[in-house]
């Protein structure tokens, strides 16, 4: 009889002992794709998740009953070096970690709070998160390859977050992709994926973020230990062109523009999004927060800076962006439809989403997901050349660089796309500049 239908008959029943074997039954479970048995235990306020080590049920509720009074009676360190499995000693290297660090002791979680606050002023939200991820997923899984929770992780001193350990988690999980038999292409995208881990934590990293969290801390400066790390080996993956860009901006216009008197509020919106992310090389996250007092139609400028909803990619991100007449001319026919007070200049109506908090609130989804629809269904000598594209949006972006590096200028590209230093625009845009003798020749003549 088990316990549910004893206590049914009998509510003063006595429940089952926690160091019992029975109760344990079925407390016990397997991790997703495991064999082996896992437990949690909770023991003054800290939850751990201790693998058994067996993969038989009884002997895994048994091991389980003892660790438990152990952890009773004696506490974490000396009950997980009892329990000598690999998770234990694992949990106890932790452990005793945390708890003979002293107050001063600087964690992870100690210098993602600091750094966050050092980049605040010139990074944006989505910026600083995607770096402070990165850096807390390798340290999760550098410990621990089932990781730990991310509570824990924040409890580790930041001195274990070596050189040596960084580079060992980087080759171990290169290695399971490896032996995954993946096909080369594959392979090459799940090692972008580990560099681009890599580089977003190492950008927590910086000189000159060291140094100030170093004059905030009042601390010397923090080593770092991705300094000489180098990235796995991979093919550049460089942007290339994959439509006329006469073509799609010709169906463009002719889908979404129209005439002045039968386009509607939606696709001259939809226009204005295409316009300003090939003509103006404007990001998705910049044209849904662009407001038309960063829009000077005089002098035909857009000024990308923070407002009141909207903080820049990156500081380089942050600059005048000049438009050609004829794009001020299209924006001028798009504004005489709005009305006078309009804020936004991009459906204008829609306000910032309430409930959502930080800079990166997303205020528009309608015109941004007609304009993606329509690039994929794009159609060009009976192929769709953007159906398979992640961000059709950004594409126009990349094709706006390509076609400035095409008239043999890529710093002038590097401008318009505003990256940070120009190897940004080398590294990533095909050298598409025609081949050209550096005219010297005339020379050899003159010197005859």
């Amino acid at each position: 009889m088990n316990f549910a239908k004893k206590f049914a008959k009998n509510p003063k029943a006595a429940r089952p002992n926690k160091t019992t074997e029975s109760y344990w039954m079925t407390k016990v479970s397997k991790g997703r794709g495991s064999s082996i048995f896992n437990v949690r235990i909770m023991h003054q306020g800290e939850s751990k998740n201790v693998s058994l080590g067996v993969s038989n049920q009884k002997e895994a509720a048994k091991r389980a009953a003892k660790l438990y009074l152990d952890v009773k009676l004696s506490g974490w360190v000396a009950a997980l070096n009892d329990l000598g499995e690999a998770r234990g000693k694992k949990l106890l290297k932790r452990v005793e970690a945390v708890e003979a660090k002293g107050p001063d002791t600087q964690t992870l979680g100690w210098f993602l709070e600091q750094a966050s606050t050092v980049l605040g002023p010139r990074a944006a939200a989505s910026t600083i998160s995607a770096y402070t991820n990165a850096f807390r997923h390798i340290a999760r899984e550098a410990f621990d390859k089932k990781k730990v929770s991310c509570k824990a992780a924040e409890e580790l001193p930041l001195a274990w977050m070596t050189a040596e350990a960084i580079k060992t988690w980087r080759d171990n999980r290169f290695k399971r992709f490896s032996d995954q038999r993946l096909d080369a292409l594959a392979l090459n995208r799940k090692k972008r994926s580990i560099n681009a881990t890599v580089r977003n934590a190492a950008a927590l990293f910086s000189n000159d973020t060291l140094e100030q969290i170093s004059q905030r801390a009042g601390a010397s400066v923090l080593t770092n230990p991705f300094a000489g790390l180098k990235p796995l080996t991979v093919p550049q993956s460089k942007y290339s062109s994959k439509i006329n860009i006469t073509l799609l901006v010709g169906a463009a216009r002719a889908h979404f523009r129209r005439d002045v008197v039968g386009s509607d509020e939606t696709d001259a919106a939809v226009w204005i999004v295409f316009l300003l992310a090939f003509y103006a090389g404007l990001r998705a996250n910049e044209i849904d927060k662009l407001q038309w007092s960063q829009v000077d139609l005089e002098k035909k400028l857009i000024s990308i800076n923070p407002t009141d909803c909207f903080t820049a990619k990156t500081q380089s991100s942050n600059a005048e962006v000049p438009i050609e007449d004829q794009v001020a001319a299209e924006l001028n026919w798009y504004r005489a439809k709005l009305p006078k007070n309009s804020k936004f200049v991009i459906c204008p109506g829609i306000p910032l989403p309430v409930g959502k908090t930080g800079p990166e609130r997303r205020r528009l989804n309608a015109p941004f997901t007609l304009l993606c629809g329509w690039l994929r269904n794009y159609e060009e000598d009976g192929t769709k050349p953007l159906a398979e594209v992640q961000k059709p949006l950004h594409e126009l972006r990349k094709e706006a660089g390509s076609v400035i590096m095409r008239g043999n200028d890529i710093y002038q590209a590097s401008l318009f796309l505003r990256h940070s230093n120009i190897q940004t625009t080398v590294n990533h845009y095909a050298d598409t500049r025609s081949k050209k003798s550096v005219g010297l020749g005339h020379l050899l003549n003159a010197s005859a």
